[in-house]
């Protein structure tokens, strides 16, 4: 491995992560289904997706990777995590030359609750719903350099009584060293927008991201590569993450893949409770493009969860 081809992607990735985890946080914020992932290929890498290219799931990541989608791809996946809190998505990309744009919506719902109003007796009504739309494209926009951008339509109803919606934005990068298989990936999340519930405004959950990957490849047999696409890889990816409100997060991620199958490890710690948990999963892959994927997570902001995605390509 020569030094020269992966020292500076290395050392921006390093500077990155060192002013992001000395920036202070930006205090109380809102919209939790703005920093959840429910998708279970990057759930199980303990979230660790920042330089991850080619898949759906880096709209919530790093909208730059989907310049690799490389194919037509609708998603829908599922996530069930503790006290009946339910996340979904569904979406739909299309790829074109080096780049892919993705439609998506997503939602949160965290179960019923009772609550006491001023002008009535106890009643029962969802603690608190949250609804998503998003459009998402991300293309290669020179050699060993792409960028992307997601647009976001955010709406939230507090005990069904208090609404609030607003628009934001995602962007990012992707680096690709000399050195095959290296990637460098950076992103902001939420950079704008508030919500105002009855008079009181709240800051998005805005986080900042910075994450490598290597691809490496085992020996393979050109037979089954070129009949059967059996391949044997595995990857290794670090992220760096500052968010809002839970300042600090860090999270390492590994993928094997071998031929029609995959497994998939993460954890993730960070500095305030909530933040550290340990993840897991497994995936499928038919020879007629459809992935199943699922993930358990042991921990994180909504506590232990199970995580269901199935991605149909053509």
């Amino acid at each position: 491995m020569k030094i020269k081809t992966i020292i500076i992607p290395v050392l921006a990735f390093a500077a990155l992560a060192f002013c992001f985890n000395r920036a202070d946080a930006a205090g109380a914020t809102s919209g939790i289904l703005l920093r959840q992932d429910v998708f279970a290929q990057s759930t199980a890498l303990g979230e660790a997706f920042t330089a991850y290219p080619g898949a759906v799931a880096c709209v919530y990541y790093n909208p730059a990777g989907l310049y690799a989608v490389g194919m037509r791809e609708a998603v829908l996946s599922y996530s069930t995590k503790l006290f009946d809190t339910q996340l979904g998505f569904a979406g739909y990309a299309m790829a074109f030359k080096n780049s892919a744009l993705v439609i998506g919506y997503s939602y949160l719902d965290t179960g019923k609750e009772q609550f006491d109003f001023d002008y009535t007796a106890s009643i029962t009504r969802t603690a608190l719903n949250e609804t998503l739309i998003s459009v998402s494209y991300g293309g290669k926009v020179a050699e060993g350099f792409a960028c992307g951008a997601t647009v976001k339509q955010f709406a939230s109803t507090l005990a069904g009584e208090y609404a609030a919606n607003t628009v934001t934005a995602d962007a990012g990068i992707m680096v690709f060293s000399k050195e095959p298989g290296l990637v460098f990936g950076a992103g902001v999340r939420n950079v704008s927008g508030s919500l105002t519930y009855s008079r009181q405004s709240e800051k998005l959950p805005q986080q900042t991201r910075v994450g490598l990957s290597y691809l490496f490849k085992f020996d393979n047999d050109p037979d089954l590569v070129r009949i059967r696409n059996f391949e044997k890889s595995g990857r290794f990816l670090v992220d760096s993450v500052q968010d809002a409100e839970l300042g600090s997060v860090n999270s390492i991620g590994f993928e094997s893949i071998f031929g029609y199958g995959s497994f998939r490890a993460g954890y993730k710690t960070g500095t305030s409770a909530g933040a550290s948990g340990l993840y897991a999963g497994l995936g499928f892959v038919s020879d007629r493009g459809v992935n199943l994927d699922y993930a358990f997570s042991r921990g994180g902001e909504l506590g232990s969860a199970h995580t269901l995605t199935l991605r149909i390509k053509w």
